[in-house]
């Protein structure tokens, strides 16, 4: 008997790290946006991009022409840090963020932190539709945002037809290890929608 661990939100308040594949082929890429507020406790994302279910990231195609599948270093890495942090009982970097509408027209992320990341930097991918299991995601040129000791303001233009999607990534270490962690993402439509 399978018993989804939903109903037991309001007694889970334990550190939680969520790691997910922005091309898994099983999972909407947003639908972490539909229950990540009703978490309690502390709550980390990392999204490892152009990866899929198996949280292992496609890189371009080989002289075979089929795509090579890396070591997911990222989630490991990732998976790594959130215990050390637990193990050493150091607290891990809080971030905060909200995506929003500027009044230009233009998506907006603002990023809060409480230990200013070692880099920072935006991932999109775009598609026709909402199904972005197949997308490339790529990292944004920069926009100019200069992240500050407390946060970072960043914009994405929405498309001109299809749709975006669009997350910020910040890197951090722990001793030696160095690990991402991520924003929620955010699917944008097409300008005038």
């Amino acid at each position: 008997m399978m018993v989804d661990p939903w109903i037991y939100r309001e007694q889970l308040t334990l550190p939680k790290m969520i790691i997910n594949g922005t091309n898994d082929p099983y999972w909407a890429q947003d639908a972490l946006n539909m229950y990540w507020d009703d978490l309690k406790g502390e709550k980390y994302v990392c999204y490892v991009p152009n990866a899929g279910h198996g949280l292992r990231p496609e890189d371009k195609p080989n002289q075979k022409g089929t795509k090579m599948e890396l070591f997911p270093n990222r989630a490991i890495n990732c998976l790594s840090a959130f215990s050390r942090h637990q193990v050493e009982d150091k607290p891990m970097p809080k971030i905060t963020w909200k995506h929003s509408d500027s009044e230009a027209g233009t998506a907006k992320l603002d990023i809060n932190y409480t230990t200013k990341p070692l880099a920072y930097r935006i991932w999109m991918a775009d598609s026709e539709t909402r199904d972005f299991r197949k997308s490339k995601w790529e990292q944004t040129k920069d926009d100019g945002s200069k992240p500050s000791p407390a946060g970072v303001v960043t914009h994405m233009n929405k498309p001109d037809s299809g749709y975006r999607a669009w997350l910020a990534d910040l890197d951090y270490e722990i001793g030696d290890l160095k690990y991402t962690l991520t924003t929620q993402l955010r699917i944008l439509e097409p300008k005038g929608k």
